[in-house]
């Protein structure tokens, strides 16, 4: 009986085992087909992935490419501007230089012809730079707006005198009265159509101090600016007389010229008038 017994416990023990083994076959096969199945998705996306940067890079250089035509393209206009903006700048610097001189020294033709020259040069720079203007997506480099603003402050400088308007000027501080070889001061106030004060226009004035009913070289007074559209005239006279003082902008007076001023004998030094037969 207990062999019986062992043997029918030895039988159940070979069943267990038995299924035992079989089921950690299935769990080897199971293991190795989610290992397969594993390593066929990681290749998939390890392909996709080499597709999708290969695809990126190539639209790279493609958008590197045409960044860098449009930059071409745009640059390319811009520095013939800067060029054209440049020589003509040189240009207006060289008749202002010209037409200063010619302001103070020059016959009433020469300065004509120097203001002609120049309020046409101005004109045709400020053209120039309109025609440039560009938006915020179309400034390619720093370099560029340099310049063309560095233009734009000479044109405002230069042509200032193109803006003053005579009828809104005028002159203060003129003497009715004045002694031989004494320093007469003035002020003049320069502003545009709106009233606005002009600055850096000390060129545009034109002034001079004639004899009256002489041949005598007229005086021209030392212009002076002293900022907000003010400017200092100063002169001296050494004989006595009756003169004319006269100012104008762009051919025409200002506000209260011409103005009559008398030049007395200037004193003499350490007499009394009782003293003076």
């Amino acid at each position: 009986e207990k062999q019986n017994l062992k043997e029918a416990a030895l039988q159940e023990l070979d069943k267990v085992l038995t299924g035992t083994m079989k089921a950690i076959d299935d769990l080897e096969q199971m293991q190795e087909r989610v290992h397969l199945s594993n390593v066929n998705q990681i290749a998939q996306l390890n392909s996709t992935f080499q597709q999708l940067a290969s695809m990126l890079n190539e639209r790279k250089e493609t958008v590197l490419n045409e960044i860098d035509q449009v930059t071409k393209d745009r640059l390319h206009p811009l520095e013939n501007l800067q060029k054209e903006l440049k020589a003509l700048k040189d240009k207006v610097m060289n008749s202002h230089s010209f037409t200063k001189n010619t302001l103070y020294t020059g016959t009433d033709s020469e300065i004509m012809s120097a203001k002609k020259q120049m309020l046409e040069r101005t004109k045709q720079l400020k053209q120039l730079y309109n025609g440039c203007q560009l938006s915020p997506v179309t400034k390619p480099t720093k370099l560029v707006l340099y310049d063309i603003k560095g233009v734009k402050s000479e044109i405002e400088k230069i042509g200032a005198m193109t803006s003053i308007y005579s009828a809104q000027c005028c002159l203060k501080g003129i003497p009715a009265s004045c002694d031989a070889n004494a320093a007469v001061t003035f002020k003049a106030f320069l502003k545009d159509a709106t009233g606005k004060p002009v600055c850096d226009a000390s060129s545009a004035i034109e002034s001079k101090v004639s004899k009256f009913a002489t041949a005598e070289d007229p005086v021209i007074p030392i212009v002076e600016e002293l900022g907000s559209g003010v400017y200092s005239l100063s002169f001296v006279l050494t004989s006595e007389g009756k003169y004319v003082v006269a100012v104008q902008i762009n051919g025409e007076h200002v506000s209260k010229s011409p103005i009559n001023l008398q030049v007395n004998v200037a004193p003499l030094i350490g007499y009394r008038p009782f003293d003076v037969h």
